[in-house]
């Protein structure tokens, strides 16, 4: 929900360390090494419903174009460090796709 270091919910900068499934704050990250990803507000309130609200309404919700391809991000980065796997089919999907992260 917060900061995984100091607990504050909000700060000016918040990043995702996708190896640990953690959220910092740029104060507790500042001596973090490891690969992270810079969360906008949009992309860490969409973290927070995905995990917080019923199935029935788990996508039910709307954020800007930046926030969504920073969800993605996150998604792919978390599933690939926790499952130490590089998916053929992902690689495949961004090789055709419009679609590219972090842009």
């Amino acid at each position: 929900v917060g900061c995984a270091g100091c607990g504050c919910f909000e700060s000016s900068q918040m990043l995702f360390y996708s190896q640990e499934g953690a959220v910092f704050c740029g104060d507790c990250s500042a001596e973090r090494q490891g690969v992270h990803i810079p969360l906008t507000q949009g992309t860490l309130a969409a973290m927070r419903h995905i995990i917080y609200s019923p199935v029935e309404k788990l996508f039910s919700f709307t954020i800007g174009e930046e926030s969504i391809h920073r969800l993605n991000d996150v998604a792919e980065q978390f599933l690939i460090s926790q499952t130490e796997r590089i998916y053929q089919t992902l690689t495949f999907f961004h090789s055709v796709s419009t679609f590219t992260c972090g842009e």
